[in-house]
């Protein structure tokens, strides 16, 4: 099965959000996770407001550091608004998000940030579900300078790219 892990700084917005999304349009495909690089008490209320309005219950969802990971490899990492953070990820390959921190918004704004997530997230699912098992293999089999920062729009691409130890400022976007 396909591991995901969204990050963004609290884990309370857009990684559990993301998380939830994966859970929605992944069921039985994918392993979802998410965490924070400095996590917050609770998940804002926000959020479960937010995606409760799309039928899906948050309030289960609690606040995660990268410690409190399973000590697993994830296929793919996804970063939100984690620039200027050192991250060390035990992942194949990785994409940046450039998306808002919705916390102090508006609702109206909230939810088109909560919609983009969703949108991203689909985006992602549908690219993971077009990977080949001849790529699969090849991508799980390279080494961790080889994996690729991302799952790519060519599968073909696979095992190109280097190195998943990273700053905020030298991701690419």
């Amino acid at each position: 099965m396909f591991r995901i892990l969204f990050i963004c700084v609290e884990n309370c917005n857009r990684s559990q959000m993301a998380e939830a999304f994966a859970h929605i349009f992944g069921a039985g495909q994918i392993e979802a996770y998410s965490a924070g690089c400095h996590p917050a008490e609770c998940v804002h209320a926000k959020a479960i407001a937010a995606m409760a309005e799309l039928g899906y219950d948050l309030r289960s969802h609690y606040s995660k550091g990268l410690s409190d990971l399973p000590d697993i490899v994830f296929d793919v990492a996804v970063t939100m608004g984690c620039e200027g953070q050192s991250l060390v990820l035990n992942a194949r390959c990785y994409e940046d998000w450039d998306i808002p921190c919705p916390k102090e918004m508006s609702p109206e704004q909230f939810r088109s940030v909560r919609d983009l997530i969703g949108s991203r997230v689909k985006d992602l699912l549908a690219r993971v579900a077009n990977l080949n098992e001849k790529t699969m293999e090849r991508f799980a089999s390279s080494s961790v300078r080889d994996r690729p920062r991302c799952v790519p729009e060519d599968p073909a691409s696979c095992g190109n790219r280097s190195s998943q130890s990273f700053t905020g400022t030298d991701r690419p976007h």
